[in-house]
């Protein structure tokens, strides 16, 4: 089973341990805002007195704990964080989605437990997603990034899909906002495998092999996320 889930327009790509999931450093990193992917090792040392083995640890990254058959996560030792260590950290974060992500953390913990269980598919709005609704794999943050895009560049061809696709087909790309370094919200796109598979990534090799793995991808997710049509946060 493949799992993701997305806070603020990042999509992560959680690992399996110890039966659950952790998300990578790295990760982290980005999801907290910060331009340095070590940013989140350095916070680390400075408070390692505050976290314990269940919070978070170094582990070898192989084929069966990557949560995927996906390639993006290069085999290796790399320090991972449970739910739990990931708002820890965020408490000693000083970015402008710091706060935010905490809650977010919370609300997942609140509702789920400590750890994210893998073998229970479920979101953070009122009911699971099955295989058979719909299922966000990626963000059009993630396609601008991957293609060395401009992000507007990517919002327009997703409005011009939108406008030829029968209405039918508008949900796959899901109008979301999200909350910049300054503060400001701004809207993305979260797309259904059907979305990505429309739009061009480019022809670089690393390009079309993240397209692939993600159009694989999870069969539910955890949103964090402001819709355009609804007037409350999914986590």
């Amino acid at each position: 089973m493949i799992v993701s889930f997305c806070f603020n327009g990042f999509m992560f790509s959680p690992v399996q341990h110890q039966s659950t999931l952790w998300v990578r450093a790295a990760e982290l990193a980005r999801a907290l805002g910060y331009a340095q992917e070590n940013s989140v090792s350095r916070i680390y040392r400075s408070n390692a007195d505050e976290f314990t083995p269940d919070m978070t640890q170094v582990i070898e990254i192989t084929a069966q704990s990557r949560n995927s058959s996906s390639q993006k996560i290069v085999d290796g030792r790399c320090r991972i964080f449970s739910l739990r260590g990931c708002h820890l950290l965020a408490m000693f974060a000083r970015t402008p989605v710091a706060k935010e992500f905490r809650k977010w953390c919370l609300d997942v913990i609140e509702k789920y437990g400590e750890q994210f269980p893998i073998d229970h598919p479920v979101t953070l709005n009122d009911a699971p997603i099955s295989p058979e609704q719909r299922t966000y794999v990626t963000t059009s943050l993630e396609v601008a990034r991957v293609a060395n895009r401009k992000h507007g560049q990517v919002l327009r061809d997703i409005e011009r899909l939108r406008v030829i696709l029968p209405d039918t087909k508008a949900p796959e790309f899901e109008a979301a906002r999200r909350t910049d370094a300054k503060g400001n919200s701004l809207r993305y796109y979260l797309l259904t495998p059907y979305a990505l598979a429309l739009l061009d990534v480019g022809q670089g090799k690393s390009a079309l092999r993240w397209k692939g793995d993600r159009l694989q991808s999870a069969p539910f997710q955890i949103n964090s996320m402001q819709t355009e049509d609804s007037s409350h946060v999914a986590v």
